[in-house]
């Protein structure tokens, strides 16, 4: 979970929570985005949540207060997103930038609620998904090693590593991998690609056919 928030958090908004520092500091963010949904799910087991949302008692006194951290959190991001693009440090290409930047052309696109919940939509659909279908890619290489020999041999071809990838720090292996690298890892990707198949992360995605026939 560590590895996959700080990862949307970065490619998202641009944002280093050095969740993963040796110490394994708590984020007050993340603390507050695992509170929030936890809380939200008791509300399909719990009939007086409204009653307590009312007079702002037990769990949704806790919830409004969560709330406000990542509200605050999120709106601080953008304040400072926009400092920088005022500064014309157009520099960073996460998905806020971008959102950001469209919305300079087109003011009335987008206002600051609607970016907050953007960034919060982002966290929700990349953490939990992307940790889930990482662990049974893990668990689906270890019981079938053929496979993992294979993604091995592929990863030090593609990144041009020694047999035994010993000796290399992590910045010079990172420094090899683009989106083009990447894009031509084939086995990797069916291999992924089998493991969302076999153990899908959102399983329950219906899909209706139109009318095929105008």
């Amino acid at each position: 979970m560590r590895m996959t928030l700080d990862s949307i958090c970065q490619v998202g908004f641009g944002v280093s929570l050095g969740s993963l520092s040796p110490e394994l500091p708590d984020i007050p963010f993340a603390k507050a985005f695992d509170t929030v949904n936890e809380i939200i799910t008791i509300r399909f087991f719990n009939a007086f949540w409204p009653i307590e949302r009312a007079l702002n008692i037990g769990k949704e006194k806790i919830l409004k207060k969560e709330v406000g951290v990542l509200n605050s959190f999120t709106a601080n991001i953008i304040h400072q997103r926009r400092l920088e693009l005022q500064g014309n440090n157009r520099s960073k290409v996460d998905l806020l930038s971008r959102f950001m930047s469209y919305n300079e052309n087109e003011p009335d696109t987008f206002t600051d609620k609607e970016l907050q919940d953007a960034i919060l939509n982002f966290v929700i659909a990349g953490r939990d998904t992307s940790a889930i279908t990482l662990s049974w890619f893990i668990f689906c290489i270890c019981v079938n090693p053929h496979v993992a020999d294979m993604v091995f041999e592929e990863t030090k071809d593609v990144f041009g590593l020694q047999d035994s990838m010993q000796g290399y720090t992590f910045e010079e292996v990172a420094k090899r991998m683009s989106y083009e690298t990447l894009s031509t890892m084939h086995y990797r990707h069916a291999a992924l690609t089998e493991t969302l198949r076999l153990y899908p992360a959102v399983p329950r995605v219906n899909f209706i056919i139109g009318n095929l026939t105008g």
